[in-house]
């Protein structure tokens, strides 16, 4: 057994330094393309026989034709689009897209008017014209406090009296998007916690998703919280 060994380690190394030499040789020899009697091609020698293309291939091996037939780049392959206009649609990008989502409504309230404000009449008529506004609000409870958003309709009225076209009080007063909890909350922060307005941003979106930013401004609907 130990003879064994050692005849097969010899080999082994014997091997190794024909592999060695045959290497020095082909490396030696690279201007005459000459190494003994082995057939020796350098990478410089080879000739490409056509550029790379979306076409057909000579395969060495079926099974290689079939492996590309249903594979998923045969696929585009076959179904390349080029666009002739230049037209590029613009991607928003996440922001974007966040700031354009619309909340949920939680409530729907219908405003109604009983009598004319410019007479007092109460002969009036609802015309089929309707108005409907989002208000975006907190409702604070003994263990939180939660976003609420609830989307108040109302419609526009004839006056048979004084001839007055008019919307009801109570939704004129409404300002746009934001309720009176929201805008106590926000002063509250920047006063009090005397946080700017930026990180109120950040907390109103993070903790109760709530979108405020604007495009091209930053400060605009916080100034109309503060009216």
């Amino acid at each position: 057994m130990k003879d064994k060994l050692i005849l097969y380690n010899k080999e082994d190394c014997l091997a190794l330094m024909k592999v060695k030499n045959l290497i020095y040789a082909i490396v030696k020899n690279e201007s005459s393309n000459q190494c003994d009697s082995y057939e020796i091609v350098y990478p410089k020698n080879l000739k490409r026989n056509s550029i790379f293309s979306f076409q057909d291939r000579n395969y060495a091996l079926p099974e290689m034709e079939d492996i590309n037939k249903y594979s998923m780049f045969d696929y585009q392959r076959e179904r390349v689009h080029v666009r002739t206009n230049g037209y590029k649609k613009k991607v928003p990008s996440r922001t974007q897209a966040h700031d354009t989502e619309k909340p949920t409504i939680d409530a729907m309230v219908t405003i109604e008017a009983d009598t004319c404000p410019a007479c007092g009449t109460a002969r009036i008529k609802k015309l089929s014209y309707t108005l409907s506004k989002p208000i975006v609000d907190l409702e604070f409870f003994d263990v939180g406090v939660k976003r609420s958003v609830v989307r108040y309709r109302t419609h526009k009225y004839l006056c048979y009296t004084c001839n007055a076209i008019f919307i009801p009080h109570e939704y004129v007063q409404l300002r746009k998007f934001f309720g009176h909890a929201l805008k106590c909350w926000v002063i509250f922060q920047n006063i009090v916690h005397t946080q700017s307005f930026k990180k109120i941003q950040v907390h109103l979106r993070e903790v109760f998703q709530i979108n405020i930013t604007e495009t091209g401004t930053h400060n605009s609907r916080f100034a109309q919280i503060w009216r």
